[in-house]
């Protein structure tokens, strides 16, 4: 399991397909209050297991 946190994001990766009861595939991220899709950038999800999480910021 791998973990990234940005702001009060906490990103989290590995082999799971759900994360609070939503579909995961993969990679979720926890906004303080509930699990949430990561972000439209991630598409559906990744289709092997996650081994490093790297965030940038986009200006």
């Amino acid at each position: 399991m791998v973990l990234a946190v940005q702001g009060s994001d906490v990103y989290v990766g590995d082999y799971f397909t759900k994360a609070g009861g939503q579909l995961a595939n993969r990679i979720a991220r926890w906004n303080g209050s509930a699990s949430v899709h990561p972000g439209k950038r991630t598409g559906s999800g990744i289709d092997g297991t996650v081994h490093a999480l790297a965030l940038f910021a986009v200006t």
